[in-house]
């Protein structure tokens, strides 16, 4: 037995890297010649990605030393063989998949059935009992709800309507969400695999050693700014913990910070990855997608929160730092900026390319992320230590097929739930049901929500809580008069901070792993350095020019308020300059009339600053405040 483990990790391993070479080269060929169906791409896309998720699981069993069952084998054969049938099915009627609508063959039927069988079944192991559950009860309702008495009911619907739904329909498996998946999604995960592999990642990394690393709390900020930087890239609040963690958090340990302080640090700036422009999360580009509006809307909204995100936790690092007396790293152990700058212009040139594309070019984002990739592999070949070779070739395909999996199985299991909630009427339903429970206040059904983001965030990747939300809660959202590109970004923010957000805070955890610290301690730290994350949101709703929409002065006018109120009130949470109850508290008070967006309260909120800034000076002079 002992000889036998090894060889058959081995050829399963053979298996994944010739199914990730495949899935990424068919992506790039598909953007490449964009002559391919989108229902073929993305049932290749999806079939590739289940077959992977089956053989990743084998491996991962033989690498813990576990016993494969006989019965494991042959259920996971007749899923790898099932997929197979049913993706390739799907794949040859992809042209007669039409006249089947609403009046599905046996064939399509059967095909449907076990795709969504093995979806569940795959998705279950991979990322956990939540999604799936949720899912199991969205089919369940759309079978036997036509039983439940009441406005919650709806009328029958056969097994063949329900599986044509599930394969056929716009909002099925097969929907926007797995379409953006298999699309623009595809091209970005491959894009930041390349990235790394031509040390882009790592350039980043001494980039922000070399500015920031001999300054006060330097390497916290350094965990920022890479972070926020190689974030953008990844799109994984986890990914970005486990890749820049590994240094960022020894050295902030180093220079004195708490272990569970710098694990924070790590999990904030990395969660704040996926709301950093210029490429973002998956969820953004799913959120332009349903919106109908491009890529690039989404972009220019995001610039301004994401500005206020990281500048309220770089002045949290820099006051504590103040705080503890902490200084930088001697200039002799960090990597020289013009140094680093010259040796690695190059490598980060895609990036800035990749924005001249999509900003000046306008070309689709992904033509531009194909180009870049291109751009990206050219360039390695001018550095000797990161040039691409064949062998790296292979763990970028490895790496970015591995990436990809999580995201297509949440998009394509939230499908389920959002083609149930369409069939049946039931997303409007709940939307009028939470419109009801929050009184027809605003204020308590954006509480609602964000309860709900939180909540659903503890087992969900963001992309799925995104998605969950925009099709449940959005409307509701929106029938208050909220424009959509508030309110999706409300959702879409609470999806994200949802990875920092106790008592499951993910990107807390795999941070707290790292620093060998607390976990619980760890998050609810991360969520005092991410109190932006949630409280922007509020500001999306409240003061939609915070998304840069409306005229020029207006838009000015918000970015020199709230940062000022992000400035006023990371210092009354700190307690640093003025520890004293009644300033701090007056401070944040002054931040909460800030964030609100009109004038007079622009104005009150600066006459408490104002005000608090005269009394603390006049006591110092007098004595009377250290």
């Amino acid at each position: 037995m002992k000889t036998e483990k090894p060889d058959m990790k081995k050829y399963l391993n053979y298996l994944i890297t010739i199914l990730s070479a495949v899935l990424c080269l068919f992506h790039l060929y598909a953007v490449y010649r964009g002559t391919l169906s989108i229902m073929r791409q993305k049932v290749v896309h999806i079939g590739l990605i289940l077959l992977l998720a089956v053989l990743v699981y084998f491996v991962k069993k033989l690498e813990k030393g576990e016993r494969i069952h006989p019965i494991d084998v042959a259920v996971n054969a007749l899923l790898f063989g099932g997929v197979i049938y049913a993706a390739s099915y799907i794949f040859i009627m992809d042209k007669q998949l039409v006249f089947f609508q609403g009046a599905p063959n046996k064939e399509i039927i059967l095909a449907g059935l076990i795709l969504t069988a093995a979806l569940f079944f795959i998705t279950q192991r991979t990322l956990g009992w939540v999604m799936p559950l949720i899912a199991v009860t969205a089919l369940a309702y759309g079978v036997f709800g036509d039983r439940i008495p009441g406005a919650l009911g709806h009328r029958t619907y056969s097994i063949a309507r329900i599986s044509s739904s599930l394969i056929l329909g716009e909002d099925g498996i097969m929907g926007t969400p797995l379409g953006v998946s298999a699309g623009t999604v595809a091209m970005f995960v491959i894009f930041g695999s390349v990235l790394q592999y031509t040390g882009a990642g790592q350039a980043f990394i001494d980039l922000a050693f070399a500015a920031f690393g001999t300054i006060r709390g330097g390497p916290a900020k350094v965990a920022v700014v890479s972070s926020a930087l190689f974030g953008s890239i990844s799109g994984s609040p986890i990914a970005n913990v486990v890749s820049t963690g590994t240094f960022t958090i020894p050295l902030m340990k180093k220079v004195g910070y708490e272990p569970e302080y710098a694990g924070a640090v790590e999990a904030v700036a990395s969660t704040g990855g996926q709301i950093m422009p210029p490429i973002m999360g998956a969820a953004a580009f799913i959120m332009a997608q349903s919106m109908g509006v491009p890529y690039m809307t989404i972009v220019r909204a995001a610039i301004l929160p994401a500005f206020l995100y990281y500048f309220m936790v770089l002045i949290s690092i820099h006051l504590v730092a103040v705080k503890g007396g902490m200084k930088g790293l001697p200039a002799s152990q960090l990597p020289d900026f013009k140094e680093t700058l010259k040796k690695s212009w190059f490598l980060i040139l895609p990036i800035g390319v990749l924005v001249y594309m999509l900003v000046v070019l306008r070309l689709s984002t992904n033509k531009a992320a194909l180009y870049c990739c291109g751009l990206s592999l050219v360039a390695s070949w001018f550095s000797r230590e990161n040039r691409v070779t064949p062998k790296a070739t292979i763990g970028i395909f490895l790496d970015a097929a591995k990436n990809m999996i999580s995201v297509a199985l949440a998009c394509a299991i939230a499908g389920v739930v959002i083609s149930m909630l369409s069939l049946t009427g039931l997303g409007l339903k709940l939307s009028s049901l939470m419109i009801m429970l929050s009184g027809e206040n605003l204020y308590i059904l954006m509480l609602l929500v964000a309860i709900s983001g939180i909540i659903l965030g503890m087992g969900l990747p963001s992309v799925g809580v995104y998605v969950i939300l925009a099709a449940l809660t959005a409307p509701a959202l929106v029938s208050f008069g909220v424009s959509q590109l508030s309110a999706q970004f409300y959702v879409f923010y609470f999806g994200c901070i949802s990875a920092i957000t106790p008592p499951v805070a993910l990107a807390a955890y795999a941070a707290a792993g790292i620093a060998g610290c607390d976990t619980n301690k760890t998050g609810w730290l991360a969520v005092k350095l991410g109190l932006a994350g949630f409280l922007l949101p509020v500001m999306f709703v409240l003061n939609p020019s915070i998304l840069m929409t409306g005229s020029p002065a207006a838009i000015l006018q918000t970015a020199v308020t709230s940062t000022i109120a992000i400035t006023v009130l990371t210092m009354a949470v700190n307690g640093v300059p003025y520890p004293r109850k009644a300033s701090r508290a007056v401070l944040i008070l002054s931040a909460l009339l800030l964030l609100d967006g009109g004038t007079m309260s622009d104005l009150g909120g600066l006459g408490a600053a104002a005000a608090v800034f005269a009394i603390e000076t006049i006591l110092k002079k007098r004595g009377g405040q250290p």
